[in-house]
């Protein structure tokens, strides 16, 4: 004869529907008394599977990727927490291949997730990649001796009797032009791994 479900089992069954997760992930959340379970307990509202669907569908891929490798870390994490505790437990040593290999994929999951929102990133152009912003700064290294060919090139324009004026003006200027080359090389550097 089956055994008839208890409330809590019940209410497992029914937490882990409104999330879309399995009834494992559910007791677990029982076990650990999370806020998660102590929240439906109290019979707060849980989003439903529709309005689940209706919320992804209002996010962007990049977001979807974010929440995605949220997940992914959190699921290696929870399993490398359990594959820990088994191996510190004797009496679960049985179970610890089938761990040590929900780990692995876990973790492999996370990586993909992470793969994934970073070419995202970068289609999107918010992931530069370092050699990009080295190369900005080799590029931009040719401007000090534009600056001094242009200072030739002015005063040569000019006649004679006013090219003393404009150096005099140039000079002045020249300190203003040095700070601002100079924070936008700190900026740059700052952009770059240490």
């Amino acid at each position: 004869m089956p055994r008839r479900p208890t409330e809590d089992s019940l209410k497992v069954r029914a937490l882990a529907k409104a999330h879309g997760k399995t009834e494992r992930w559910a007791r677990k959340q029982r076990e650990k008394n999370t806020p998660i379970w102590q929240e439906f307990c109290e019979g707060q509202q849980v989003a439903s599977p529709a309005n689940r669907e209706e919320d992804a569908q209002e996010r962007t891929d990049l977001e979807k990727a974010e929440l995605i490798c949220r997940e992914a870390w959190t699921a290696w994490q929870g399993m490398n927490g359990l594959l820990n505790g088994a191996l510190k437990d004797p009496g679960k040593q049985d179970i610890i291949p089938a761990l040590a290999r929900a780990t692995r994929e876990a973790r492999k999951q996370w990586e993909d997730a992470t793969k994934h929102r970073e070419s995202l990133l970068r289609a999107a152009g918010l992931w530069i990649p370092v050699e990009r912003v080295m190369a900005i700064r080799t590029h931009l290294k040719p401007l000090g001796s534009i600056l001094e060919k242009l200072e030739v090139t002015i005063a040569g324009r000019l006649v004679p009797e006013n090219r003393h004026e404009f150096y005099r003006a140039f000079e002045a200027a020249l300190p203003e032009w040095n700070e601002g080359i100079q924070k936008m090389d700190e900026y740059m550097k700052s952009l770059l791994p240490c």
